[in-house]
């Protein structure tokens, strides 16, 4: 065979997002002479980082199943790439796959006017980093770290006027 054998045969790369996870699989046909996978992650498709090695069968010419849970995927598009090694340390990257997770986090400010209670809830429970109320002279009246969503917060003692509220959700 000119060229000698190719090392790797990968029939399929897989990412797919499941719940928070994104779990990645991929088979081969072929392995000669094959040592590990290099699992490479990237938040840009530019600088990649491992995010765990998977052994190769070393060599094997019937279909091998091969999997990794990237535990940890950020709010946006995830990239994915295999890099195939062999024992004399060549290597061989897959095509890149991507996986998009977005934030749903939809914040409800209300009633808006307000002279009694404003309810700050989400269609995602928990707490919030933070919660800053601003007023329009541009001081700080109202700060809070852990803020409950679907609490409140009682505007009677505040002057009537216009209010900024800065609101960071706990993944920041």
């Amino acid at each position: 065979v000119p060229g000698g054998p190719v090392p790797i045969k990968l029939l399929s790369f897989n990412a797919t997002k499941q719940n928070k996870v994104v779990n990645l699989n991929w088979q081969t046909s072929t392995e000669v002479n094959s040592n590990y996978f290099d699992v490479e992650f990237s938040k840009n498709g530019v600088d990649w980082s491992s995010i765990g090695i998977v052994n190769a069968a070393g060599s094997s010419s019937t279909t091998r199943s091969y999997s990794l849970v990237h535990k940890s995927p950020v709010n946006s598009i995830n990239y994915y790439r295999l890099k195939q090694v062999d024992n004399d340390g060549k290597y061989e990257y897959s095509l890149i796959r991507t996986v998009k997770f977005k934030t749903d986090n939809s914040i409800t400010v209300m009633p808006n006017p307000t002279t009694d209670r404003l309810f700050i809830t989400s269609n995602t429970p928990g707490r919030l980093q933070s919660l800053t109320m601003i007023s329009d002279q541009g001081q700080q009246v109202y700060s809070t770290t852990n803020f409950l969503l679907g609490n409140s917060i009682d505007m009677r003692s505040y002057a009537p006027g216009i209010y900024i509220l800065k609101i960071v959700d706990k993944d920041g």
